[in-house]
C-alpha cells in the first residue's frame, strides 16, 4: 500500500479533530476512495457516538469500512451489536484508565512525591528506585533561572528583551535541555516571551510546589478541542 494511503495521527482516540483523519474523511466525502481499513474500531475513535457517526458517514459515501480484528461479513443486526458492544468497551476501557492514572497522581502528590510533568528549568526530576522522585537543583540551570530574574526585577528588562538577549546568546532553553532527537521543533537558543512569562510566574522557584492548583475544561464551541486551562 503506497504511503499516500496511509494515515497515522499522534493524537487521543476521544478527539475526531485530529489532521490525519481529517484529511482521510475529506477523500471519504470526496469518494476518492473505495475502502477504509482500520485495526480496530478504537482506532477510529475511542467514543462509540463517533464510532457510529462515521460508521454512518463512510456507509452514505459508499466506501466500505473494515477493521481487522473484526471478520469480514454481511451487515447484520448481530455484527452491528458486536461493534456497538466493543465501542461501549473501548469508551469504558479509557475511562478507567483516565481515574487509575489521576488516583495515581494523587497518592503520589499525598505521599510527598513530586506528582509529574514537566521539571520546571533548574529542577532536575530524579527518580525514586521504589516509587515516585523528587527534583534536584541544577547547578548550571540554576545560575541561568537567577539571572533571568535579575533581569527582570533588578534590570528592569521586559519578557521581550530577555527573550531577544537569551536567543542572541544561543543559551539552550529548557526544551533544548530536556527534549531530544525529531521531536524538536525550533532550533537551539530559540526563547519564546511565553517560556519566560511561566518562569517568572511559577511559584516553584520559591520554594512551593503546587499539585491539582488547575483544572481542565474543554471549548463549548467544540467539546473535541483539546482541554484548555481554567
Amino acid at each position: 500500500m503506497p504511503d499516500t494511503h496511509v494515515f497515522v495521527d499522534d493524537y487521543t482516540g476521544t478527539s475526531l479533530n485530529r489532521p490525519q483523519f481529517t484529511r482521510l474523511r475529506d477523500l471519504v466525502h470526496q469518494r476518492l476512495v473505495q475502502a477504509v481499513i482500520a485495526y480496530d474500531l478504537d482506532r477510529l475513535s475511542r467514543k462509540l457516538a463517533h464510532q457510529l457517526l462515521l460508521s454512518e458517514e463512510f456507509e452514505q459515501a459508499g466506501v466500505a469500512l473494515h477493521m481487522v480484528t473484526m471478520p469480514a461479513s454481511d451487515k447484520t443486526p448481530e455484527t452491528q451489536l458486536l461493534s456497538n458492544v466493543r465501542g461501549i468497551i473501548a469508551e469504558y476501557e479509557r475511562s478507567k484508565i483516565l481515574e487509575r492514572t489521576r488516583r495515581g497522581l494523587d497518592g503520589r502528590a499525598k505521599a510527598g512525591f513530586v506528582p509529574g510533568g514537566t521539571a520546571p528549568l533548574g529542577y532536575p526530576y530524579v527518580k525514586h528506585a521504589s516509587k515516585g522522585g523528587h527534583y534536584e537543583i541544577c547547578p548550571e540551570e540554576a545560575t541561568l533561572v537567577q539571572r533571568i530574574f535579575q533581569m527582570y526585577v533588578q534590570s528592569g528588562f521586559s519578557i521581550n528583551a530577555i527573550a531577544q538577549q537569551l536567543t542572541r546568546e544561543r543559551i539552550p532553553t529548557q526544551s533544548d535541555r530536556r527534549t531530544h532527537g525529531p521531536s524538536r521543533k525550533m532550533s537551539t537558543g530559540t526563547w519564546q516571551l511565553s517560556s519566560i512569562f511561566l518562569m517568572l510566574t511559577n511559584e516553584t522557584y520559591t520554594g512551593t510546589l503546587y499539585y491539582g492548583k488547575t483544572e481542565s475544561s474543554y471549548s463549548p464551541n467544540n467539546p473535541d478541542k483539546r482541554p484548555r486551562i481554567a
